[in-house]
């Protein structure tokens, strides 16, 4: 019964992350507890023979209404989608009583996301678990404003959006064929797990490898090139923030903070 709520619980964590949110909110609101939307992630890192412990304290610290999962990929990681809802100001985030009551552990959090936007929430949060180790508090909570997709703002989503193109419009010549949404899933994946995707998309690894292939052609990247693959990974970040129309309440148009991000300054 316990493995097969754990893998109820995984199965929910794909659909999330992989956008079905209607299948996901239907699955869990019968393993229980329902979605919270907005939600933060958090990725903890405790040590394999630690993971059923730290469930349970997460359990208690959320009084059961986050969605925890253990990490497919690493086995020494839980996954919690917690409700985003403010903490009152004497009482400690989260992330911070996760830390202080599982000893050992680091927490790295992610920032407040649509459900929609899970995918996106366990990359901020796995990005915020390599700070964690080297703070004293042993956690870290991501800031997308210092992040690079939000810097290059308006001018970077049509940047992105003329790369990504032919990924985001392709249709399968063949039924059996992938889709958009799953040749962006893996290459998602692959982008954060490498070749231990394989374990997290629960393909073959023939399967991963074609598939990357058809990206590779879709965008005419090579992504064996470190350079290729840093291009793709900032234009699907870029893609997954929330768009601007780029007018103010009155209909005027509104200056970009980030416009001098793209204007060389003068010198001498």
């Amino acid at each position: 019964m316990e493995i097969a709520d754990a893998r109820g619980r995984e199965a929910v964590l794909h659909l999330l992350m992989s956008g079905n949110l209607t299948t996901a909110h239907q699955i869990a609101s019968v393993l229980a507890p329902r979605l919270s939307d907005p939600a933060r992630f958090h990725v903890i890192e405790c040590g394999v023979d630690r993971r059923a412990e730290t469930i349970r304290i997460c359990a208690e610290l959320t009084g059961g209404r986050a969605w925890i999962v253990r990490c497919p990929v690493y086995s020494d990681h839980v996954l919690v989608v917690a409700s985003a809802t403010p903490v009152p100001a004497d009482a400690r985030p989260l992330e911070a009583a996760l830390a202080a009551e599982i000893e050992g552990c680091v927490v790295g959090t992610g920032d407040t996301l649509a459900l929609r936007d899970t995918a996106a929430g366990y990359e901020q949060a796995f990005h915020a678990l390599a700070v964690a180790p080297g703070r004293p508090e042993r956690w870290a909570r991501f800031d997308a404003a210092l992040g690079l997709p939000v810097v290059v703002g308006r001018h970077g989503h049509a940047w992105a959006d003329r790369l990504l193109a032919p990924l985001i419009g392709h249709v399968p010549t063949r039924g059996t064929g992938p889709d958009s949404r799953t040749l962006t899933g893996t290459v998602r994946s692959w982008l954060t797990f490498s070749s231990t995707a394989t374990r997290h998309m629960k393909i073959h690894r023939n399967t991963l490898a074609s598939r990357l292939r058809h990206v590779e052609t879709l965008l005419g990247l090579d992504l064996e090139l470190v350079g290729d693959q840093a291009k793709l990974d900032l234009a699907l970040r870029i893609a997954a923030l929330p768009r601007v129309t780029g007018h103010g309440p009155t209909g005027t148009a509104q200056p970009d903070p980030a416009e001098d991000a793209f204007r060389t300054p003068d010198v001498g």
